[in-house]
């Protein structure tokens, strides 16, 4: 059906198409007509582009006479430029140059005083180092009369000091009171010593003390639990007055026995009274001298609280003399110190006294010798004043030599500028005509180039046309060709119909073999039950009876409908079943190692064949406990199969250290390598 629908849709496309071979007879005399027209075209524009050309060359010869009259115009400006700076030149020369009496004469007066200057720098040095001496001794004299008011105010400070440091105690007194303090201090720390020696001897006291009265308790007690027993064994005994027995040293009666071993024990009762209050005796004897012990040793001490407060009030009192002693002494060495110091700026006074005299004197005789030569250092001061105002005179008079050959210089500049003038006004007169002239000829450019324009439109549009032709014809040739390439599947798919339709009756035989009701589901059938048995007995061992597998063959979709399948399903002890994909790592490794070594053992037990040897791939994103259910597998696969041997491939460490013999095969240079 699929086929003959393809013919009808294939035979419809070549309907649709319309008639492809008259189109492009069409187009083809379409295109010849244009190209034609494009020829007449271009030999126009040909004819158009040499007269274009020659007025293109005559606007060029213009724009190169138009540049070069710019550049004369140019050169003619800046050579007229030059020619009146350097007539502005020649003026400034011979403006400086009408001074040239007053230069000299002033130039003259300056080296006059010169001399003068020089005949008086002698004195004026005298002066200078004169003055400069007197200015230093006023300094030092001004310095040293600052220091003797600074030791002044000093001085009186110390005074005001000492006075302040001046003590109104009785110094006697408060001395003997200050050695009474020390001696009832010392006795203070005696009695603070036998404090703590009375405290420690009455703690041992006490302590002594405890111990003789539990010792006087625990004695009592078991005197009291003695007694107690004598009258326990006295009631025992009283068994034997109303027991009636006539062979009572034999009576074989559990009561009479007991009152007869009671009567025994009673015999013992005063030698045990007697042991236990001599070692009462003792014991307490012991502990009583131990107190008395200490009793000797308290009253020997003879410590009395109220004489260590008394004591210790007394000292109190005491304590303020101690300490303006202390304050006296203190006050004392410091005005010992203030009356050193107050001598030693008394001293200081007279020595910057002594010297400031010396500096007075030192500095009158310079103020004497500074005014002989103070005529002389204003003469030359006025002297240096008036050559700096005449300083300029000078350097005018040096650079008249220079003046006068700049004037030359400037005069024979001027004429050579005049000449170049005139060359170029000439030439540029020249340059001019000629562009006239070119520029008429340049004129026509604008109406070949509009012309020029309007036919390239012509020869652009007749381009635009061939091309949308040419891909008119290229579209109908490939219409053409499309149809002739349907045309020649449809004749194809009429020949496979034809091989389809024998085909079919075949298919339909074999889709009844292979159904639900088929040899190979019947197989499947009939294998399952012994492949989930034995598979199971595999997966049980490995598991300890906690896991199992549940093979599913048919389940029935959404849409109700029953269709053949083969699911696998985990069951778990306690839990219920869950498909194989939606368990951990280590739930998965072990029940696919039970389902391929049961289909192993059913396939090897089929054939009559005994397993040997077992090659098997580390299984891939094992975590730790994945690998360690992994290797408790193998382990398991190893014990239900006596005689085979498994060879493992991993790359895990952890993996490795569970069996006992390995072989590393390591990368090198040379290639793979094997280490046993």
């Amino acid at each position: 059906m699929v086929k003959k629908h393809a013919i009808e849709v294939q035979s419809e496309n070549i309907t649709a198409s319309g008639r492809p071979e008259e189109e492009l007879e069409q187009a083809r005399e379409s295109l010849s007509k244009i190209e034609e027209q494009a020829k007449t075209k271009d030999l126009e524009l040909q004819n158009v582009n040499i007269c274009l050309g020659s007025a293109r060359a005559a606007a060029e010869r213009y724009q190169s006479l138009a540049a070069d009259i710019e550049a004369l115009e140019n050169k003619k400006r800046t050579a007229e430029s030059a020619r009146l700076a350097v007539n502005r030149t020649i003026s400034v020369c011979d403006t400086e140059l009408a001074d040239e009496p007053l230069v000299m004469e002033n130039a003259d007066k300056y080296r006059r005083l010169a001399e003068k200057e020089k005949e008086l720098s002698v004195a004026t040095a005298v002066y200078e180092a004169k003055r400069k001496e007197s200015e230093k001794l006023d300094s030092q004299i001004r310095s040293i009369t600052q220091e003797i008011e600074e030791y002044q105010t000093l001085l009186a400070g110390y005074r005001k000091h000492l006075e302040s440091l001046a003590s109104k105690e009785d110094k006697a007194l408060v001395m003997e009171k200050a050695q009474e303090y020390l001696e009832k201090k010392m006795q203070l720390d005696s009695m603070y010593a036998d404090s703590q020696e009375a405290a420690r001897l009455s703690d041992k006291r006490s302590r002594r003390s405890y111990a003789l009265e539990s010792k006087k308790a625990y004695f009592n007690e078991r005197e009291r639990s003695l007694l107690a027993e004598k009258n326990s064994l006295e009631k025992r005994t009283e068994l034997l007055e109303d027991s009636g027995c006539v062979d009572i040293g034999n009576a074989s009666c559990r009561f009479l026995a007991d009152a007869v071993q009671a009567g025994k024990d009673l015999e013992t009762f005063p030698s045990r009274m007697e042991a236990l209050m001599s070692e009462k005796e003792d014991a307490l004897a012991s502990l009583q001298k131990e107190v008395e012990a200490v009793d000797v040793e308290i009253r020997e001490l003879d410590f009395s609280q109220e004489k260590l407060d008394a004591l210790r009030k007394e000292c109190g009192g005491l304590k303020t003399y101690a300490e303006k002693l202390k304050e006296i002494e203190r006050c004392e060495g410091e005005a010992a110190l203030i009356r050193a110091q107050m001598d030693n700026a008394q001293v200081n006074i007279s020595k910057a006294e002594e010297h400031l005299s010396g500096l007075k004197l030192q500095a009158q005789e310079a103020d004497a010798e500074k005014e002989k030569y103070s005529q002389s250092y204003l003469e030359h001061e006025a002297a240096i004043t008036e050559m700096k105002a005449l300083e300029c005179w000078l350097e005018r008079e040096k650079s008249l030599p220079v003046t006068k050959e700049r004037r030359a210089n400037a005069r024979k500049r001027f004429a050579e500028l005049e000449d170049e003038i005139r060359s170029l006004q000439t030439e540029l007169g020249a340059k001019q005509e000629r562009a006239a002239a070119e520029k008429d000829s340049a004129a026509e450019y604008a109406v070949y180039e509009s012309k020029a324009k309007e036919i390239q439109a012509w020869l652009d549009m007749y381009a635009k046309d061939t091309k949308r032709i040419q891909t008119q014809i290229g579209s109908l040739e490939q219409k053409i060709s499309e149809v002739q390439r349907i045309r020649q599947n449809i004749a194809v798919m009429q020949e496979e119909i034809s091989a389809l339709a024998e085909d079919a009756a075949d298919f339909e035989t074999l889709k009844l073999s292979f159904s639900q009701d088929g040899i190979p589901h019947q197989i499947i059938r009939t294998i399952l039950p012994k492949l989930s048995a034995t598979a199971n007995n595999i997966l049980s061992q490995m598991t300890c009876g906690q896991l199992g597998v549940e093979f599913i063959t048919e389940k029935v979709q959404k849409n109700k409908k029953e269709v053949a399948t083969l699911d696998i399903f985990i069951e778990e002890y306690g839990k219920g079943s869950l498909p194989y994909l939606s368990k951990s790592g280590g739930e998965k490794v072990k029940s696919s190692l039970s389902v391929i070594l049961a289909l192993a053992e059913i396939k090897a037990t089929t054939a009559g064949i005994q397993f040997g040897m077992l090659f098997i791939d580390e299984p891939p994103f094992l975590d730790a406990d994945g690998i360690q259910a992994y290797c408790d597998a193998l382990e398991t696969i190893r014990e239900r199969y006596g005689d085979i041997k498994i060879m493992a491939i991993t790359h895990d460490p952890t993996m490795k250290a569970r069996f006992p013999q390995n072989l590393d095969v390591v990368r090198t240079e040379n290639g793979s390598k094997i280490i046993y």
